[in-house]
């Protein structure tokens, strides 16, 4: 007699263990831009979570016992975060596999300002953009949350800086302009004019030299806009001239 045979089981599908800070709205299904669109379907939020359960990126993290903070999760949501202190908020972007905000992110914290940009490791990493309540704004390079390398900040006084940062404080080369005509193009250090670096003030005038936080000092050369020059020594913005019956300087300083 011929062997019976028999129909292969049917495997029960198990539905997959999300990770706890991805929620899924039985009622809400997200586009493909991130927004939120109401569809009163059960079925489609089940689609979502199947379609999550068969990613590569799923699998990874599923056959393992702990999460890679380095992978991105790529579900743009919007929700709030209260770590106390100044970081409480709202936030809208990417986060890795533990929940820290990874890639790229708006957040909006509650004292008023925002930040939209690059995130690492719960940290503004890499490049973005700053907006504060007075008006102030930065754009450009960050790392573990302070201003690093390149980047400009515009006050809300008018001021503006361009050149590099370190350690959220203006140091190496750049530039800074003052809204009455005021500009200095040279080195920084620790939030300062600091070494080699040259000023045109707003009357026409010019200073050539060395600075030391925020004042001329060292050797340099003044110039008047009439053509007549004035070197010497300075010692915390006070020159010692080579040559006598030198006008005082009538610049701002940093």
């Amino acid at each position: 007699t011929m062997a019976a045979r028999h129909a292969p089981m049917k495997r029960e599908e198990k539905s997959p263990n999300l990770p706890d800070y991805i929620s899924i709205d039985k009622n809400k299904q997200s586009t493909s831009d991130g927004e939120l669109t109401e569809t009163g379907s059960l079925q489609s939020s089940l689609s979502q979570i199947s379609g999550l359960a068969r990613s590569s990126l799923f699998r990874r993290r599923s056959t393992s016992d702990k999460a890679n903070p380095d992978d991105v999760i790529k579900v743009v949501r919007s929700h709030m975060i209260d770590r106390g202190g100044l970081d409480s908020g709202k936030y809208d972007g990417e986060v890795n596999g533990e929940g820290q905000r990874n890639g790229h992110g708006v957040m909006q914290w509650k004292n008023g300002h925002t930040y939209k940009g690059d995130w690492k490791h719960d940290k503004e990493d890499g490049q973005g953009r700053y907006m504060f309540p007075s008006g102030a704004e930065y754009f450009g390079n960050l790392k573990q949350g302070r201003k690093e390398g390149r980047g400009k900040f515009q006050y809300a006084t008018g001021k503006e800086y361009i050149g590099c940062w370190k350690d959220d404080k203006k140091h190496g080369h750049g530039e800074f302009k003052w809204p009455n005509g005021q500009h200095y193009v040279g080195l920084f250090r620790d939030g300062f004019m600091h070494g080699e670096g040259q000023c045109t003030f707003a009357n026409g005038d010019k200073y050539v030299g060395g600075w030391k936080k925020g004042k001329p000092d060292g050797r340099g050369i003044y110039m008047y806009k009439n053509g007549t020059q004035c070197s010497g020594n300075w010692k915390n913005g006070i020159i010692e001239p080579d040559e006598p019956n030198v006008a005082p300087i009538n610049g701002i300083f940093v």
